[in-house]
């Protein structure tokens, strides 16, 4: 697997979000979990449930939804075109389109990879926040798909394009927009820069909200390591130095016990947890056993779950002791549900198990995309599933359970 795939996948503490919703990268609670209620984890008679399909175009961008709208990205016929339809049916209500000629020969950034956008757009308060390749942040009406105001970011806060393109996607908390651009950022909603740290080199991972004794922070992980910054200020507060065998880190920090932060890197790095005192990072342990070359981990009950470069694994998240490993899978992508994790294989399985350190008992597969490259974490929103794959198959899938 070559370097680039690392910016692919490469992410709102609970809020006033509706259940239903999944208004950004990772969900509504930032832990890629959606609530158990009404769904069926286990999956019955998934390719008899497809309620629609269709071409979005090349890209990796991951869905949005919030009232009764959904959202995501894709790159065909020479433009880029950030997306509105809606969810029960697939149909277009919208479309907006950015021009990227000024890139000649790689219109479609296609660097070992199909190419595309990458980053998943938020919604809060009415509008729609979405990030380009080249480091422009648009603001649409989520409504009506108009331009509320742009950025260009690499300006704004004087930082270089990184070598894959800015592929780390923008969190909304408490009324703000967060986003690792190398430097970790803060801007309003009405894209007025906040506050901004020291560049700590590219990156490709978005940053992970945390609260600490009262104290709102932010876990990002840009290629200088991983970096604890109060949320108000933009003061950092730690900071761990962390080297991979390549330059990328594109898995989001996973925050659990409230202060245990688990990072991760591929190309045979390994992860580390680290235990946050409010002025330092202390190491727990680290090793080898989980190397999150694109998707990020779930943490549940003590135990870490992911996929160690192509090998589905579970890890004790206390000792870092290998549980379980499965094969088979490529480098998937996994969604929370309850104690269920919904897989997604890099081929286009859709399958489910429980998360438990005893053994890994998975449901029946189904192929839902019928692709070469699927790295794209599905969504759950409002009962229904999406997934798209690389070359620009979306797909919706009914997992509510019959009333």
């Amino acid at each position: 697997m070559r370097l680039a795939s690392l910016v692919l996948l490469g992410a709102l503490v609970p809020g006033c979000a509706a259940a239903s919703d999944w208004p950004g990268y990772r969900g509504p609670t930032h832990d890629n979990a959606a609530a158990p209620d009404g769904l069926d984890t286990a999956l019955t008679d998934t390719a008899e449930r497809v309620l629609w399909r269709k071409k979005i175009g090349r890209g990796y961008t991951g869905v949005a939804a919030k009232a009764g709208r959904a959202y995501t990205a894709g790159w065909q016929d020479g433009t880029a075109t950030l997306l509105c339809f809606d969810p029960a049916t697939g149909e277009r209500l919208w479309g907006f389109d950015y021009d990227i000629d000024q890139y000649d020969d790689r219109p479609e950034w296609p660097k070992s990879n199909e190419g595309g956008p990458v980053v998943t757009p938020a919604i809060h308060g009415g509008r729609l926040f979405h990030t380009t390749r080249d480091g422009r942040m648009f603001c649409l009406n989520a409504e009506t798909g108009g331009l509320i105001w742009r950025r260009n970011l690499p300006q704004l806060f004087d930082v270089p394009e990184p070598r894959w393109g800015f592929s780390a996607s923008p969190i909304v908390v408490d009324g703000n927009i967060y986003m690792d651009l190398g430097k970790i950022v803060a801007m309003s909603t009405d894209g007025e820069a906040l506050w901004e740290t020291e560049d700590y080199t590219q990156s490709y991972s978005s940053p992970a909200p945390f609260t600490l004794n009262g104290k709102d922070y932010l876990a990002a992980f840009p290629l200088d390591g991983l970096v604890v910054v109060e949320r108000d200020t933009g003061k950092v507060a730690a900071h761990y130095p962390w080297q991979s065998n390549q330059p990328c880190h594109a898995a989001t920090p996973v925050v659990f016990d409230n202060d245990k932060i688990f990072i991760s890197s591929g190309f045979n790095t390994g992860g580390a947890v680290l235990r946050f005192t409010g002025d330092a990072l202390e190491v727990v342990w680290e090793n080898k056993a989980m190397r999150n070359t694109m998707a990020t981990s779930l943490y549940h009950d003590g135990h870490l779950y992911g996929f160690d470069q192509k090998l589905l694994r579970c890890v004790d998240a206390k000792t870092g002791e290998v549980r379980w490993s499965e094969r088979g899978l490529g480098q998937g992508t996994l969604l929370a549900v309850g104690g269920t994790m919904l897989i997604l294989s890099e081929g286009g399985e859709l399958l489910s198990a429980p998360m438990t350190p005893d053994a890994f008992t998975p449901g029946p597969k189904t192929r839902l995309i019928f692709e070469t490259r699927v790295w794209s974490c599905p969504t759950i929103s409002d009962g229904r599933l999406f997934a798209r794959g690389a070359l620009g198959d979306l797909v919706c899938v009914d997992l509510s359970v019959a009333e």
